[in-house]
């Protein structure tokens, strides 16, 4: 049985990934972390400003974060103090805010570290890299996405984008569509 912690656990995303850990044969949910304290799917949500208790008397096998960048940093930090592994699914986490991640585990716990674990988003970034490559005369366009239902920086959207780029050697360059 794996012992699962869901970082955000009352939020949208914590609350599906605390229900799909709840239902699922082989894993137990021990734990939540949220800001605020509460309940859901039967365990205790810790605040988070607690996570060091809470990861020291549940001893969980992983920890799973979808929660805000800076949060995530915080969150990534405790677990690898702990032991703990690590499953990020949080975006918008800048360059700096990755690196600080990556220090925190390097050499200490297993981690995924990812901005989107969609199919079709990890499709598509493949395809913009291929064809990053097989035309390389041409500059990339990221125009910003904005909706109504996601906080999240102006660049939160683009940034794996631009990743995807760079590891293809591309030149990219952002579209303010019109607002700065």
């Amino acid at each position: 049985m794996i012992k699962v912690v869901v970082c955000g656990a009352l939020g949208r995303m914590g609350t599906t990934v605390g229900r799909l850990a709840n239902e699922a044969p082989d894993l137990a949910l021990v734990g939540g972390i949220d800001l605020r304290g509460g309940s859901f799917f039967g365990v205790d949500v810790t605040e988070a400003a607690q996570i060091d208790t809470l990861l020291a008397s549940a001893r969980p096998d992983v920890l799973i974060d979808f929660t805000a960048p800076a949060a995530s940093v915080s969150h990534v930090r405790a677990a690898a103090k702990s032991r703990t592994a690590v499953v990020v699914g949080t975006t918008g986490i800048s360059a700096e805010q990755r690196a600080e991640m990556e220090e925190a585990i390097q050499g200490t716990i297993p981690a995924v570290i990812s901005s989107n674990f969609s199919i079709g988003v990890n499709i598509f970034w493949k395809l913009l890299r291929e064809a990053a490559r097989m035309l390389p005369e041409y500059d990339v366009e990221v125009s910003r996405l904005i909706t109504g239902t996601r906080r999240m920086p102006r660049a939160g959207r683009q940034r794996p984008f631009f990743r995807s780029l760079t590891m293809s050697s591309v030149r990219g360059r952002r579209s303010t569509g019109g607002k700065g």
